[in-house]
């Protein structure tokens, strides 16, 4: 429910009080002029956290907006977002313009995509608004002493962004014509060797849904069973605020 009248937006702050952490911006940086780290300090002691969770924030009088974390501690009272600015919406704008002292609520963290520890092998596939989420896996794995492997579609002046994070991923260059183009190419690259490995692998897509659709669908037709898959767009032509 990303915009809502005022009215409403105020009555679920109410309700959802107990689900809402005060935070401040404690730290900002700007990567690249379009990817600005920001951390986000407070109280999340109460709050439970798991690699892929979004949180949330009002970012004006009738809108909301959903975030992924790409670094989160509840001991330490810590949330970071990789905020990607492409200058296309109220949320970007909204983005662009924090800075350090700034006071909100952060909703969550909570979703539908999860992390899932028990699996030996992940995918993620995504691309610019995907940073954040596939450095949270990264972290995930190294921790739980698993495997990653994650493929970004990417314009050509975001590649160094990954090597910017320190992102270990395979970068395929964005087709806003054939969504997921480079994407399927390289898999199509890719030894029987490969696919053994990945035969038990949870696959999380991300990003753009026109290149989610057309991704799952070249991974069923190699064999990957639907329920392997988990999917979170988060954007979408014509679409304000998924």
């Amino acid at each position: 429910m990303p915009t809502v009248p005022k009215w409403l937006a105020n009555g679920m702050e109410k309700v959802f009080s107990g689900m809402m952490q005060p935070v401040e911006v404690s730290e900002i940086e700007y990567l690249d002029k379009r990817l600005k780290r920001v951390r986000f300090s407070g109280d999340l002691s109460k709050t439970k956290f798991t690699a892929g969770d979004a949180i949330e924030f009002r970012i004006d009088d009738t809108n909301f907006r959903h975030y992924t974390p790409s670094f989160y501690d509840k001991s330490d009272g810590i949330c970071e977002v990789l905020f990607y600015l492409h200058g296309y919406g109220i949320g970007s704008d909204w983005a662009n313009d924090l800075k350090v002292g700034d006071r909100m609520k952060l909703m969550g963290p909570g979703g539908k995509m999860k992390f899932k520890e028990e699996a030996r092998q992940h995918f993620c596939f995504g691309d610019e608004t995907s940073l954040g989420v596939c450095l949270s896996f990264q972290t995930a794995v190294q921790q739980a002493e698993r495997k990653l492997q994650c493929l970004l579609e990417l314009e050509p002046t975001t590649k160094n962004w990954v090597n910017l994070i320190q992102l270990d991923t395979e970068i395929v260059e964005k087709s806003k014509e054939k969504p997921a183009k480079g994407a399927i190419e390289w898999l199509d690259e890719q030894t029987e060797a490969t696919w053994g490995d990945w035969q038990d692998s949870i696959f999380y897509l991300t990003g753009r849904a026109k290149s989610i659709q057309v991704f799952r669908k070249a991974l069923i037709n190699k064999g990957v069973n639907a329920k392997q898959i988990q999917r979170m767009p988060y954007w979408a032509e014509g679409k304000k605020g998924l």
